[in-house]
Order: structure tokens, then sequence, then C-alpha cells
């Protein structure tokens, strides 16, 4: 079969993708393809078809239309058969689409303390922070962390005339 080079308005798309869809299924253990769409209901390559959808800048809604109508097709056709394609539930199936869908993410705590489990003052500086000096900071290993003296060090200053944001060595805050 010949490959189109042009964009054939006169094609009803939606039409074509219900007919491409009643193909589909896991009754026809046939997932949805993009590809497949083009290449035997549009009579083009997926490359082409974007192309058409991206570039051309014609009214080309149906189309647009229809292969969104596919990419949801496909997404539904793996969300089901990928959380209920066996007799129980598949968990990371259903962690995926949480986290790809929801925006929902695994989250862990970290907790960090000082010696014998003492806070550590954090002091705000020009958006950063500073820990007070001589400071060590202890990991749950026991293992401690001594942090190099910054404070008296000029580095601080340099880049701080006043407490309302960084200012560069040289600069003045403009008013």
């Amino acid at each position: 079969m010949g490959r189109i080079s042009t964009y054939d308005a006169s094609k009803n798309y939606n039409k074509l993708a219900r007919e491409y869809l009643e193909t589909c299924g896991r009754e026809q253990t046939k997932l949805p393809k993009i590809s497949e769409f083009c290449r035997e209901y549009i009579g083009a390559n997926e490359d082409t078809v974007n192309r058409w959808i991206n570039n051309e800048g014609k009214d080309n809604g149906d189309l647009c239309g229809a292969i969104k109508r596919i990419k949801e097709a496909q997404a539904e056709q793996l969300q089901d058969d990928g959380l209920y394609g066996g007799k129980v539930v598949n968990n990371a199936m259903a962690i995926f689409l949480l986290k790809a869908n929801h925006g929902l993410i695994e989250a862990g705590r970290l907790e960090i303390t000082g010696k014998d489990g003492q806070q550590i003052p954090i002091y705000i500086f020009g958006g950063g922070f500073l820990p007070p000096q001589p400071s060590a900071l202890v990991a749950s290993n026991s293992t401690t962390f001594r942090l190099p003296q910054i404070q008296s060090s000029g580095l601080a200053s340099a880049f701080k005339k006043d407490n309302n944001g960084p200012i560069g060595v040289g600069e003045t805050k403009p008013d």
C-alpha cells in the first residue's frame, strides 16, 4: 500500500478510530497502538501523521481527536490489564499509577539531631543556612561529621552586607 504524504481533510478520522478500536481489547488480546492505526486505517506512518498534527496548522482537529482516542484507550487497557490482569490486584501497578497519574509519591522521613539528640540551631543567611561554629553532626551510626569554619573565615561576610539578602563583594543593594 502506497503511503500518502499530505493530510486528507475529507477523511472521517474519528470514525476510523472507532472502527479500529472495535478490533482491539482484552477479548481480542490486542492492545490499541497509534502506529498500527496510522498504518492500517490512515494509510500513513506515525511520523507522517505527527507531522500533519504538529506542522501543517490546518484544521486537523478530527485527526487529533482520533489519535487522542487511541492513546486514551491504550492507557486504559494497560491500566486495567496491569491492575486486574491476574486474580489479585497487582500492587506494583497500583503504586505506579498512583505516582504517574495522581502525583502521589513515597516519602521518607530523615531526622537529623546534634550531639546527644540535641537540636541543631539553624541560622538563616541570604536564602541559605549556617550552623553555629564549632559544629558537629552525628549520623545515626554515630559517625561524627565536622563542618568547616565558615563564620569567622570572611566567607560569610563577603557575600552579606546586611540581613535583608545576599550582596556580592563590592556591590550595593538597590534602594
